[in-house]
């Protein structure tokens, strides 16, 4: 059985695919307290995170490591895990501003959530390279840790290059296209370049810390220590990139209170 038309005209109300998300924020808009907090921690996560890779790489050279009855090996190994998740939360919260930040052509939106995925699915292998180099665990598969690792950077690498064409394909205004290769002089692009080192670094020393160059009976503990300055180059590396991004977030607060106070004095 149909149902009776109705010849009463029925008002439809149309949602303009244009309506702001709440999701979405605009590039002027004002940071709250906790936005504040939360950008000053992705940095910190990063910076913490890549000062444990410091002082877990020294403790892992042969000399350093029978420290404390042979212990150093061992708070070195945690000095990696730990640095490891500081990395996952600095890369999570990377996430969060993609998403919330994330402007202009359909090119640079897809560059900035390509970057942001990468570096979050590094920083999750990163985790488990981290937990194969403790002691207990580390017998298991001796080899796991420097793969985990040597697989996260590549991602780390790629990740570094994607970020310096999002770098090229920004613009002032949001919805301008095209890649402009002056760009790359900012400090955005030596963080990049940075964690690109960083990652190359981590690369080649996870390659000599595979167990087939450090168990040589004559040249074991060359390519161990070989593997562990290389480890340290890196994580030098990694706090360099720290240090970079250091000036645009404090600008980022800066400006936004600044945006904040002119409209308080103007009411």
């Amino acid at each position: 059985m149909l149902a009776e038309i109705s010849d009463v005209p029925v008002k439809i109300k149309i949602i303009s695919s244009q309506q702001p998300s709440d999701v979405l924020l605009t590039g002027n808009h004002q940071l709250a307290t906790w936005e504040k907090w939360l950008e000053v921690s992705r940095i910190t996560s990063y910076f913490l995170g890549s000062l444990l890779f410091l002082l877990g790489s020294i403790y892992f050279y042969p000399k350093y490591s029978v420290m404390w009855s042979g212990k150093a090996i061992l708070y070195g190994s945690w000095g990696f895990v730990i640095g490891c998740l500081y990395f996952f939360a600095g890369a999570n919260l990377d996430f969060i501003q993609t998403i919330r930040y994330n402007h202009g052509t359909q090119l640079r939106q897809v560059l900035r959530a390509f970057n942001a995925l990468l570096n979050h699915m590094a920083a999750s292998i990163f985790i488990l390279g981290a937990l194969y180099f403790l002691p207990s665990w580390y017998p298991k598969s001796p080899e796991l840790g420097c793969w985990a690792f040597i697989i996260g950077c590549i991602l780390f690498c790629v990740a570094a290059v994607v970020e310096v064409l999002f770098i090229c394909f920004t613009h002032e205004n949001p919805r301008a296209s095209g890649f402009r290769f002056s760009n790359i002089f900012c400090l955005g692009a030596v963080a990049a370049f940075e964690t690109f080192l960083g990652a190359l670094c981590f690369i080649i020393g996870s390659w000599y810390y595979l167990p087939k160059y450090i168990n040589l009976v004559d040249e074991g503990t060359y390519y161990m220590n070989k593997a562990i300055t290389f480890y340290v180059l890196g994580s030098m590396c990694f706090i360099a990139n720290s240090c970079a991004l250091m000036p645009g977030v404090y600008r980022t607060i800066n400006s936004a209170q600044k945006r904040c106070d002119g409209k308080s004095s103007h009411q």
